[in-house]
Order: structure tokens, then sequence, then C-alpha cells
């Protein structure tokens, strides 16, 4: 952001190319994080109700432990969608802070 706002209003060929490739990577990034939330999303309701299923069938003295498993299995379920979900537009922002600290 400072590289843009030192380029003023009429920033390079070089300024607006950086800026051209920067805008390309963000959606493709976004675009990326948006069908991994999508798929991570059919799997997560795919474990989830398979671990709220054990519970309901379940005898009534397994049931604790089923719900338990339903617990920790949806709170895992949620941190892998999350993680999935962020990490292309984690990459693209690491790959930009790389190469642009090494354009100077």
């Amino acid at each position: 952001l400072w590289g843009m706002s030192a380029a003023g209003l009429s920033p390079s060929a070089k300024d607006k190319r950086e800026y051209d490739r920067m805008w390309s990577e963000k959606v493709n990034a976004f675009s990326q994080s948006g069908m991994a939330f999508s798929t991570g999303l059919l799997v997560y309701q795919q474990k989830v109700w398979r671990a709220f299923s054990s519970i309901w069938l379940a005898s009534s003295g397994a049931q604790a432990n089923a719900l338990q498993r339903f617990w920790k299995t949806g709170s895992i379920a949620q941190e892998n969608l999350l993680r999935a979900s962020l990490s292309p537009i984690r990459n693209t922002a690491v790959a930009n802070a790389r190469r642009l600290g090494r354009s100077k």
C-alpha cells in the first residue's frame, strides 16, 4: 500500500502492471477460497451429520461417548474448513509480500 500511495495520482507503467497483477491474483485467490469453502462445507456437513446420527443411534449408555465424539468431530471439521478456505488468500498474500520485498 505504501508504494501505491507514493505513486500518487499518476502511477508509472510498472506500477500499473503490478496493480493489475495484484488485482487478478486477489480475484483468483478469493475464487479459490470460495470453491474450497463450498467443497469443505459439504464435507463438514457430512461429518457432522454422521457424528450426530451416531448419537441418535447409540444406546442410552453410549450416548455420552457419542456426544463427545460429535463435539470433537464438529470442532475439528470447522477448523479444517476454515483452514482450507483461508489458505488460498494467505498463500497469495505471502507470495505478494515476498515478491514485492525482493523488487526493492
